[in-house]
């Protein structure tokens, strides 16, 4: 059948009588009115032929098949209109955005399948609807989902310009759309597990995953927001509305509409009860059966009811035993609360359990350090002497083994305090890249030519700021270490971010990230990363020595800080370990800067030094160590000589042990003191390194305190920042 409407008459051409009472029923019924309207408003163009647009992969509504030519639900229902209509049809098919385009901007008249919103029509004129759909997410088949709001913080792959991918962006929940190319691209990628979730339409997903064989992605169920289906011209086009209207009721009004429904969607949609039971005759044996079943059932009622009957006289019986159960339980309560006593006697020996073990380790810290400081500063010694390349390479290693020992107890005794609860941060204001440059050092010390290093800092976040450097700097060293370690080659990444969130304009949180192009971690041992003793590898052989204390210790010291620690990794991928801590915007000050004149900067290179240290090798590698940045040293082997030695401008500076034999480090400070109003500074020496234990000793008089083994850079540092004041100007 053929026809068309021009401005004077509706002409029929080859009409046949089921037509005729098709037209006459639109006329009679409210469906039939926007041909009336046509035929009274005389609007539709001359014959002609129209553009209609769609996707170009879209399947089951529009795709191209295997012969190269347009197919699908969408182009089925434009030909069958068109043909309705008299009118003759291109079909164009593109990317679906491309085709938005092309209909906004004319180059086509209509697009032949588009969901219905009130913000597209403000933009577009939309058909009475040719069909309803709703949206799903589409998981891969080891995942669950359950609801839309589980979906907060996710990336979540989508057709480019999808309807539904809109909407998920319109709700509150953070979600990252990842767009692609097709509804078959989509689903692909959560098939292979690259991606978790994809938002898809209901049937071109279920029709995807039949045509495409995939076995690992499913629709969740969820079924949100149906939507009308319908054709679309550009929003002036209101003829050519009309008149794909008036198609779109003729085609519903007779058999065509559902034969291509049926052709494209029927196989895809859920049928109805009706059409269940249709198919499904063998239902009818299912109700009979169960029908039967109801019948045995009552008599098993019967049946249970009288053996409940017994059941519940033997409770009655089991309920005076119980009485005599009771009595007896009441005994053992008794019992209990003896043990309860018990038990609170124990938690109390607990505590001296825990004083007796701060004091083991202080005591075996102290007797660890104090040879640690011969080894060190031997080494320190012999790397200035003339080597052979390979007593050099002997050197580098006696010193990487030296420093991983003092790391060893260091983490021991951090982890100690942290047990205690007696490590307390030490706040100062100071520079951010002070941080980046920390990293980069630790970097530059220990990494390989194979890897290289990258930074970047937030400018937003405050030039200085009030924290404790040390601890902090203590954390990056662990993941720079950890990073390093565990990447042979690629680069290793410091970035800095500010995350402030909070209401306190004094409050700023930054986050600080460690990333690496290494072997990452597997997802199994994620949740025990931070424990203590926990390691990444753990086998008889292992290739990365540590003690398992760094990341529990770095998560305790971040925790200090107001902060959280984590780590994102996928095995194979690389790993980044991140921290966040509390800090605020140090408050704007003029730097005091100490002027050293030329003398003054030559009497720190050539010091008088009385060396107070009752140990024969420490006095060796310190007398050595000395001398050879120039300074002139001489010993004394306890308090009591020292204070015998000691004579007024005779020394410019006393190095004290602390713990000595006749006489101590303190008690010869004081005495000294009391003796002379006027002394150079006195620095203490000490194995003891446990927190505060700088604090208290300089309480005790000291000017200082350094903690042995003694590294060439600590007492460089405190000569720099101390001696101006006691110099002459």
């Amino acid at each position: 059948m053929n026809f068309w409407v021009n401005t004077k008459q509706v002409i029929f051409l080859q009409i046949n009588p089921a037509l005729l009472l098709t037209l006459v029923f639109l006329y009679l019924f409210p469906s039939a009115i926007a041909a009336q309207s046509i035929r009274e408003k005389n609007r539709l163009k001359e014959p002609g032929t129209i553009i209609i647009g769609d996707d170009i992969n879209y399947p089951p509504y529009s795709f191209v098949n295997a012969q190269g030519e347009p197919a699908g639900f969408n182009i089925d229902i434009a030909r069958a209109v068109a043909k309705e209509m008299g009118l003759n049809v291109v079909i164009v098919q593109d990317r679906w955005e491309l085709i938005r385009e092309a209909l906004e901007n004319g180059e086509i008249d209509a697009i032949s399948g588009l969901f219905y919103t009130p913000q597209r029509a403000e933009i577009y004129g939309f058909s009475s609807r040719h069909s309803v759909s709703n949206g799903d997410i589409f998981i891969n088949k080891k995942n669950s989902l359950g609801a839309l709001k589980n979906l907060k913080g996710k990336e979540v792959v989508a057709q480019t310009a999808d309807v539904y991918a809109e909407y998920l962006l319109q709700l509150d929940l953070d979600i990252k759309i990842i767009e692609v190319g097709t509804v078959k691209e989509a689903l692909m990628l959560v098939d292979k597990g690259i991606y978790d979730y994809a938002v898809v339409l209901k049937l071109p997903g279920l029709y995807s995953i039949s045509e495409n064989n995939l076995q690992h992605v499913k629709p969740a169920g969820i079924n949100f927001l149906p939507k009308d289906y319908c054709m679309a011209v550009k929003k002036e086009n209101e003829d050519l509305l009309y008149t794909l209207n008036l198609g779109l009721h003729i085609l519903k009004a007779s058999e065509q509409y559902k034969a291509i429904h049926d052709k494209w969607l029927g196989v895809y949609e859920q049928k109805s009860f009706k059409d269940f039971l249709k198919e499904n005759n063998w239902i009818l044996i299912l109700v009979g059966s169960i029908i039967l079943s109801l019948v045995s059932i009552s008599v098993m009622l019967k049946f249970l009811v009288s053996k409940r009957t017994r059941e519940l006289q033997q409770v009655n019986l089991n309920l005076q035993r119980s009485n005599e159960e009771i009595g007896l339980k009441n005994l053992q309560l008794a019992e209990s609360q003896s043990e309860l006593e018990l038990q609170l006697e124990k938690i109390q020996k607990q505590g001296d359990i825990i004083r007796f073990k701060q004091n083991f380790l202080a005591n075996m810290s102290h007797e660890i350090r104090t040879p640690l400081t011969g080894v060190i500063g031997i080494i320190d010694i012999l790397e200035k002497t003339k080597l052979s390349t390979e007593q050099a390479d002997y050197i580098s290693m006696l010193r990487l083994s030296g420093e991983n020992l003092r790391e060893i107890i260091n983490q021991v005794l951090d982890y100690s305090k942290i047990e205690a609860g007696k490590l307390k941060l030490k706040k100062t204001d100071f520079e951010l890249t002070e941080l980046e440059k920390h990293a980069y050092t630790i970097f530059q010390s220990i990494a390989k030519d194979s890897i290289s290093f990258e930074s970047t800092i937030d400018p937003s976040i405050p030039a200085r700021i009030i924290a404790d450097k040390n601890r902090l700097m203590q954390i990056i060293s662990n993941l720079i270490s950890n990073a390093i370690k565990f990447t042979a080659q690629g680069k290793i990444r410091f970035s800095a971010q500010n995350q402030t969130q909070s209401t306190n304009p004094d409050e700023i949180v930054i986050k600080i990230s460690i990333s690496d192009t290494g072997l990452g971690i597997e997802e199994r041992k994620l949740k025990e990363l931070f424990k203590p003793f926990a390691q990444i590898h753990q086998s008889d052989y292992r290739e990365y020595e540590g003690t398992g204390l760094g990341l529990s210790i770095c998560s305790e010291l971040v925790h200090i800080h107001g902060g959280e620690i984590g780590v994102d990794s996928k095995y194979g991928s690389g790993s980044t370990f991140w921290f966040t801590f509390k800090t605020e915007m140090a408050p704007a000050s003029q730097p005091v800067s100490q002027q050293i004149n030329n003398q003054q900067l030559e009497k720190l290179k050539n010091l008088r030094i009385l060396l107070v240290e009752d140990k024969i090798i420490n006095q060796k590698v310190m007398k050595l160590l000395l001398c050879s940045f120039g300074h002139t040293l001489e010993l004394a082997e306890n308090g009591a000589i020292a204070l015998e030695r000691y004579q007024p401008g005779k020394f410019d500076m006393i190095l004290m042990d602390i713990q000595m034999p006749v006489m101590d480090g303190i008690t010869a400070t004081r005495k000294l003191r009391e003796m002379h109003p006027e002394m150079p500074p006195i620095i203490g020496l000490s194995a003891n390194a446990f927190e505060g234990d700088r604090e208290k000793y300089m309480d005790m008089g000291l000017d200082e305190y350094l903690t042995k083994p003694l590294k060439k850079e600590d007492f460089a540092e405190v000569i720099n920042r101390i001696m101006p004041a006691f110099l002459p100007s």
